[in-house]
C-alpha cells in the first residue's frame, strides 16, 4: 500500500511538472504574462522608482518581444485624462534611446493601432549604427489606471507590418492585468 502511494505521488508530482513546464507563466504586481508556445523568457528585470516595473524579454529564434508591467497606481492621477497612444509612443521612445539608438518617428502616428488589436499603439523608425529597424510597441492601461503593460517588438526596416502584428497579439492575448482595486 505504501510503495502505491510513492508511486501516486511521483506519477503525480510528474503530471504537475510537465503541466508547470507547458504553461510558463510569469507575473509581477497582478499582472500575469502566460508565456505562449514557443517562445522563451530570455531575460527579466526588475526596476525601482518614481514607477516601479518588470521587463522580460522573449525570444523564439531571432524574433523578440519585449514586455513590462508597470505599477502606475501612485501616478493614477497623473494617467487619467492623458492619451494611452502617446503614453505607448513616449514608452517606444524611451526603450530604443535607453539602449542606444536613435528613433525617429511620426508625431501624429499614434493611433488605436491597428498592429495592436484595437490597443493604443505606435511604430517608429530606430537606427543602431547602421541597421535600421522599425519598432512597433503597444499599450495597455488597466480599467483603474493602476497597472500599464507595454509589449514592443522591432522588425528589420521595411519589414511587413503583419510581422510585428502577429509577434505584438500573441503576447497582447496573454496579458490578463488583474482586476480592479476595489
Amino acid at each position: 500500500m505504501r510503495i502505491a502511494r510513492i508511486g501516486y505521488f511521483i506519477f503525480f508530482s510528474f503530471l504537475m511538472g510537465t503541466s508547470v513546464l507547458a504553461h510558463a507563466q510569469e507575473q509581477y504586481a497582478s499582472v500575469n504574462i502566460t508565456t505562449p508556445p514557443h517562445w522563451t523568457m530570455r531575460e527579466m528585470q526588475t526596476f525601482s522608482g518614481s514607477v516601479p516595473s518588470r521587463a522580460w524579454i522573449y525570444a523564439k529564434g531571432e524574433e523578440e518581444v519585449v514586455v513590462s508591467a508597470m505599477v502606475t497606481e501612485g501616478i493614477v492621477t497623473g494617467l487619467e485624462g492623458q492619451s494611452v497612444s502617446m503614453l505607448a509612443k513616449l514608452y517606444t521612445e524611451a526603450l530604443v534611446v535607453g539602449w542606444g539608438g536613435k528613433s525617429k518617428g511620426d508625431p501624429d502616428g499614434t493611433s488605436q493601432a491597428i498592429f495592436c488589436g484595437g490597443e493604443a499603439g505606435y511604430k517608429l523608425e530606430a537606427t543602431f549604427g547602421d541597421k535600421k529597424f522599425d519598432y512597433y510597441g503597444c499599450l495597455m492601461l488597466r480599467k483603474d489606471n493602476f497597472r500599464a503593460t507595454a509589449v514592443v517588438t522591432w522588425v528589420p526596416a521595411g519589414a511587413p507590418e503583419e510581422t510585428a502584428s502577429r509577434r505584438l497579439m500573441t503576447f497582447v492575448q496573454a496579458i490578463d492585468m488583474g482586476k480592479p482595486e476595489d
